[in-house]
């Protein structure tokens, strides 16, 4: 099985690598192509379909792979909100965008002309809103997940001269004190004596639910 430290890499690697491709092809590769020499528009269209078909794929399974991680990690509520808007984007994109232009390129690859539509201003934005997102996914599961781990709280002097199940002497002071009530002395319980709340009254609000099983012959 990971460790912490390999699903915590992965959920930092997966988000970084899907940026890296959102801004190597959504913002450089898909722009420039048609600048190439004797790259006409059907054609462009044409490689831009292959394209983005297998980076939506890609992405799907980077997706898939940071949200596995961070639910492994048990992540914390500011990086489980960023983590499902990216996920609500890609799903808009896969099920909505990504078809709906699909359709309007197989309309120009025929040689229609494709009603108007800001389809494509929706697109870009989302990929701006996506790779903005990941960046900063990113950036914060790194500063959450690098920080070190808290050390173990050690004894205090109290603990140690009262660990669990020999705190004698204070077991003997609370019970002789003078502030039970009289039902608490003449009524032990059956294994021994037991100190109720109203013990705790002049002891502090830290004893108020005190409880706590004495033998009988103890007292």
């Amino acid at each position: 099985m990971f460790s912490r430290h390999s699903w915590s890499f992965l959920l930092v690697a997966a988000l970084l690598f899907w940026a890296g491709l959102v801004a190597g092809i959504s913002f450089l590769e898909a722009p420039l192509k048609f600048t190439a020499p004797g790259i006409t528009i059907p054609l462009g269209l044409g490689i831009g379909r292959l394209v983005f078909q297998a980076l939506n794929k890609v992405e799907i399974g980077l997706a898939v792979l940071a949200l596995v991680a961070a639910f492994r990690l048990k992540v914390p509520q500011n990086l489980v909100l960023p983590l499902g808007l990216l996920a609500a984007v890609l799903a808009a994109q896969t099920l909505w965008l990504l078809p709906a232009l699909d359709v309007r390129a197989l309309a120009l690859l025929a040689g229609r002309t494709p009603p108007a539509s800001n389809l494509h201003y929706v697109y870009i934005g989302a990929e701006v809103f996506k790779l903005l997102l990941l960046l900063g996914t990113a950036n914060r599961a790194f500063a959450l997940l690098s920080r070190p781990a808290l050390p173990h709280p050690q004894p205090t002097p109290l603990d140690a001269r009262n660990p669990p199940g020999e705190g004698c002497v204070l077991l003997y002071l609370l019970a002789n004190s003078p502030q039970l009530t009289a039902h608490d002395r003449t009524h032990p319980s059956p294994g021994g004596f037991r100190a109720s709340s109203g013990v705790g009254r002049g002891w502090g609000s830290a004893y108020q639910t005190f409880n706590f099983s004495l033998p009988a012959h103890a007292l």
